[in-house]
C-alpha cells in the first residue's frame, strides 16, 4: 500500500521500524482496530506508534485508518470496474 513510501526508513528508530513493520504486514487488520491494539501486537506504546503515523504525514489515527479503508475500497472497485459494463450492455 501506498502509505509506505511517505517515510524515510532509515530515520525511524528501532520501535517506529517495529511498528512499521507490523503496519506493513497487517493492513487489512488496520481498519478493525484501534491504537491500543497495534501497540499491543507490536509490542510497542501507543505513543509510539501515534509518532510513526504523524511522520508519516496523518494528523490523527482516525485519518490514517480512514485513508486506508479509502484506499481498499478503490483497489476493491478498479478491479470490479468492467462487469456493470458487461451487465449493462450483453445482458
Amino acid at each position: 500500500m501506498s502509505f509506505f513510501g511517505n517515510v524515510d526508513f532509515q530515520k525511524l528508530t528501532y520501535t517506529e521500524r517495529t511498528c512499521y513493520s507490523y503496519l506493513r504486514d497487517n493492513v487489512d487488520k488496520i481498519p478493525y482496530m484501534r491504537v491500543r491494539d497495534i501497540a499491543l501486537e507490536a509490542h510497542v506504546v501507543t505513543s509510539s506508534v501515534m509518532r510513526l503515523i504523524h511522520k508519516m504525514g496523518y494528523d490523527s489515527y482516525t485519518d490514517f485508518k480512514e485513508y486506508i479503508i479509502d484506499k481498499k475500497e478503490l483497489e476493491k472497485g478498479s478491479s470490479n470496474t468492467a462487469i456493470p459494463f458487461f451487465t449493462r450492455y450483453f445482458l
